[in-house]
């Protein structure tokens, strides 16, 4: 890889995590929708002169076009999914496990969202077929994570609050073992607010005081502009 395209595809990189974290934390995707836009465009337009440099590309092409659909989607449930479809795409032709297990999450997700079920149960279980080589990688543990999380958030929606605690409770002990600090805190939030509906306060504080303790951190490193 060309020092040029490392320092480039670091620099979109870097950037990238610093707005999902951002978005975390003030609850606005659309505030950071110039990040992905300018991620995606450059993406786009970048010329590559090695294999390593292209299966980059294309991984941050589809991880910026992911949350580029989560930015331009908020508060609409029934979103189309070509642009998530593209996003997996690129995933696979990237060659990158842990991107292509991220989109099939969002591309999952927002199935669900639509009443696809059968459509989701599919990406769920190419996530957990990824996962099966890659069991002992934090990455792709941390979308393993994400995917039982999103999993128990929808449960909780449909009230099968006994259900959605089981898989929230396996969230956490998935996330407990990565770096994902975000997923983390969503997770114990979310398990917060189950365990609330289900009748345990005590337990249910312990998760919110955990929730805000991880959030705390991440604020003390990534301050909100």
């Amino acid at each position: 890889m060309s020092r040029n395209n490392r320092e480039l595809l670091d620099k979109i990189a870097n950037s990238l995590e610093a707005a999902k974290v951002r978005t975390f934390l003030h609850k606005h995707p659309e505030r950071e929708l110039h990040v992905y836009e300018s991620a995606s465009e450059t993406l786009r337009s970048t010329e590559t002169d090695d294999t390593e440099s292209e299966r980059r590309r294309l991984a941050l092409l589809s991880e910026s076009l992911v949350l580029l659909d989560e930015a331009l989607c908020v508060g609409r449930e029934h979103a189309q999914t070509e642009r998530l479809e593209e996003a997996v795409n690129l995933a696979e032709r990237s060659g990158d496990e842990v991107q292509q297990a991220r989109a099939l999450v969002a591309l999952a997700i927002r199935f669900v969202n639509l009443g696809h079920s059968h459509s989701a149960d599919g990406k769920w279980v190419k996530v957990l077929m990824l996962a099966e080589k890659r069991h002992e990688d934090p990455e792709m543990m941390s979308m393993v994570g994400r995917a039982l999380l999103a999993r128990g958030q929808f449960l909780a929606k449909q009230s099968q609050l006994e259900r959605a605690e089981t898989l929230l409770r396996d969230a956490l002990s998935t996330l407990e073992r990565t770096d994902d600090r975000v997923g983390l805190s969503m997770a114990y939030d979310m398990l917060a607010r189950v365990l609330l509906a289900n009748d345990q306060p005590v337990e249910s504080e312990r998760y919110a005081l955990l929730a805000e303790e991880t959030r705390k951190k991440l604020e003390s490193e990534y301050p909100v502009q």
